[in-house]
């Protein structure tokens, strides 16, 4: 009696480990997990050190749009403030960029500048994504006239990029010149470089045949390629065309801007600013040349960043 009570103590306290034993190795795991992680990342900074550098600025960026109310100098010089005593001051220690034809300081009017630039990017952003997985799902659900029709338009659009521009110019043209028709424009000319994506993975999947098998099971098709898109790898390829899109949406916003398509007065915008600065080009050079070195600046980060991370993302898979 006493050894059958002391092998069913010793069942209950193995019972009672197995837990304990599962945890420890979750927690292994992710130990593992972690390290592998940041393991990667030291193996990236060492490799693409000027995109490490450039998402560095692109931090600092990013702090700069959201902090810019508190730290800009001259907060009255964002609302339309005017000092003509001091206008068209060259850059200095109280105003570092200079002033503009009214006296306002550029520096405050620049940093500020930041904010909208990555608030009407990230917009401008999201709505064309937003629209290239509508469209993307609509090669699965809608008619073969309309898929045939989505994937000719990605087709030209892909053979021929500058249209992106070109089409955003004439909506922009067409709808009337505000910050609104400048995100409208930039929107719908840019869906289809988040609709071809979905459209390879599409076909790749046809080619093995598992769109027609999660249909045929009552599943979605969506499942298998959103699990696809969201893989480590294609995750890491998805982030380096958001920051390379970023990066050329804030120009093309820029140059709507300094085309007068884009933004308006009072608005405050890098390509509007460099608008109204090249009346005073030959006299006031700091006008036009800050708000340029911001908006190149910016681009180039974005832009080498989301390379860094591209080139890294196609060897991981080799």
């Amino acid at each position: 009696m006493a050894n059958r009570n002391e092998e069913v103590n010793k069942i209950k306290n193995e019972d009672s480990q197995v837990p304990s034993t599962s945890v420890e190795k979750v927690l292994i795991k992710k130990q593992a997990k972690r390290k592998l992680l940041w393991k990667e990342i030291g193996t990236l900074i060492k490799k693409k050190k000027l995109s490490f550098v450039c998402f560095i600025f692109l931090s600092i960026l990013i702090l700069i749009a959201i902090f810019a109310p508190i730290i800009i100098p001259y907060p009255d010089d964002i609302n339309g403030g005017s000092q003509l005593e001091k206008k068209f001051q060259p850059p200095n220690m109280e105003h570092l960029f200079g002033t503009d034809e009214r006296g306002r300081d550029l520096f405050s009017r620049v940093i500020y500048g930041t904010r909208i630039a990555f608030q009407v990017g990230l917009i401008s952003l999201s709505l064309s994504a937003a629209l290239g997985f509508f469209f993307g799902a609509g090669v699965l659900y809608f008619g073969n006239r309309v898929s045939e029709t989505i994937k000719r338009i990605c087709e030209i659009f892909q053979k021929f990029p500058a249209l992106s521009f070109l089409f955003s110019i004439g909506i922009a043209t067409l709808v009337g010149a505000s910050m609104k028709s400048a995100i409208i424009a930039i929107s719908v000319s840019w869906w289809p470089w988040y609709t071809i994506p979905i459209l390879k993975q599409i076909d790749s999947l046809k080619e093995r045949g598992l769109v027609e098998a999660t249909h045929s099971l009552d599943g979605s098709a969506w499942i298998i390629i959103f699990k696809r898109i969201v893989s480590s790898n294609n995750m890491a390829l998805f982030l380096s065309r958001v920051l390379i899109d970023m990066g050329t949406i804030i120009l093309m916003v820029a140059a709507l801007g300094f085309m007068g398509l884009g933004a308006q007065p009072p608005e405050l915008e890098w390509g509007l600013l460099m608008n109204i600065g090249r009346e005073f080009l030959f006299t006031c050079w700091w006008y036009v040349t800050f708000p340029g070195i911001f908006t190149i600046m910016t681009v180039l980060a974005f832009g080498i960043t989301g390379k860094g991370l591209k080139e890294h993302a196609i060897l991981k898979t080799r």
